[in-house]
């Protein structure tokens, strides 16, 4: 039997596409269903794009039944299935359902397996702890433990991620499990030939790229506040260091740049153009704790993307789970503090030297030749339990 996905995720996220393109890759064919609103003209340009992954997407409409995506919101809350959709999964025939970036589509995934509680369902954590202060540490924990009742699978972003999970919720431990870093095609890394706008070098001066969400840079917001790392790129500026990101709440000077605007992910536009970079600052607001507990577990999409174009990553010397990558493979360094990264960025020469390494080795971070054997052995394991 084959094995049919129903992906519930937010296609806004691009790894949303890498997961299709991977689990498709695995031998699955796989059906999106979208939690989020979309306006007419986005649903018409998302159903057009998944089509040339040859998939399907679906819209959920839950925005009509109140959906919520605080933890608090989720406490107790049962949406109804609305009439269309529920006609429309069930001539799916789908036999797995697969949710994307742990308990964001919490609400919606137990409302399907209402439904269709004889389909497995697997959980993919691209962020562990995903909570912001310790009320919300507390509300995610009853979630979880609550979720683990319908899992039949659970594929982690770290083996620290995983081991942190299975000690904080001990029902997990008995389900089965692998680990996966979002995974990243070949289709988007960096290739050795030119296409799209043209790097130019201001000076001599290091060049750092800074790919996080630059919307709440300067945010106060508790739940925000992981993001607000404005002060900090600022502060790398004002020591003569170029600093390039997405337009936001920062103002472009002399040594602050705006990245360009639409190049390409999914052709390797993008990887291409970074990978002109000397560092990739892959960093997070550590405020409290529980944000220096997420970091040691993983650190996104800006790490998972940051393997696809050979350009050292500089990340916080507690991303623990990063040690084993950069002892496997030549990709990045850890830095203590503002002065440490500025005293590694001064030296021109480790930094060409470390770029070379990351081109020696990015083939094997593809997703193709990383991941694609564990998970479709994964998916043999899922399989089984489509079959009884």
């Amino acid at each position: 039997m084959s094995v049919r996905i129903l992906l519930i995720c937010d296609p806004h996220n691009f790894l949303a596409w890498n997961w299709v393109s991977s689990l498709k890759s695995s031998g699955a064919s796989v059906t999106i269903l979208a939690i989020s609103a979309y306006n007419s003209n986005r649903k018409q340009q998302l159903i057009a794009d998944f089509k040339a992954l040859d998939s399907e997407i679906i819209f959920s409409e839950f925005e009509a039944s109140g959906l919520r995506s605080g933890l608090l919101d989720m406490l107790g809350r049962q949406l109804q299935m609305p009439e269309k959709l529920l006609t429309q999964l069930e001539k799916l025939t789908f036999n797995c359902v697969f949710s994307w970036w742990g308990l964001s589509t919490y609400s919606v995934t137990k409302t399907v397996h209402r439904y269709f509680s004889s389909v497995p369902v697997v959980s993919i954590l691209g962020t562990y702890p995903n909570a912001y202060n310790q009320m919300s540490n507390h509300l995610e924990t009853i979630l979880w433990k609550d979720y683990c009742r319908i899992l039949s699978g659970l594929i982690y972003y770290s083996d620290e991620m995983r081991h942190y999970h299975q000690k904080r919720i001990t029902q997990a431990q008995k389900i089965p499990s692998t680990v996966v870093i979002e995974p990243q095609p070949a289709s988007i890394f960096y290739h050795q030939w030119d296409h799209g706008p043209e790097f130019e070098r201001i000076d001599d001066k290091p060049h750092v790229v800074f790919t996080g969400t630059t919307r709440n840079l300067t945010s106060s917001q508790s739940n925000y506040r992981k993001d607000a790392v404005g002060a900090f790129l600022k502060g790398l500026s004002e020591q003569k260091i170029h600093v390039y990101l997405q337009p936001g709440a920062l103002e472009e000077n002399d040594y602050l740049h705006y990245l360009p605007k639409n190049l390409s992910i999914q052709n390797g536009q993008l990887s291409n153009y970074l990978s002109n970079f000397d560092a990739h600052l892959v960093i997070y607001n550590e405020f409290n704790t529980i944000i220096s507990t997420r970091v040691r577990c993983g650190l996104g999409t800006r790490y998972a993307f940051g393997q696809t174009f050979p350009v050292p990553m500089m990340v916080s010397e507690k991303a623990s789970f990063a040690r084993k990558e950069f002892q496997t493979y030549s990709i990045g360094s850890f830095f203590r503090d503002m002065n440490d990264l500025k005293y590694q960025l001064s030296d021109a020469k480790a930094l060409a030297d470390k770029k070379l390494a990351f081109k020696g080795c990015i083939e094997e971070l593809t997703f193709e030749n990383r991941y694609q054997i564990q998970l479709s052995d994964f998916m043999r394991q899922i399989k089984t339990l489509t079959s009884r």
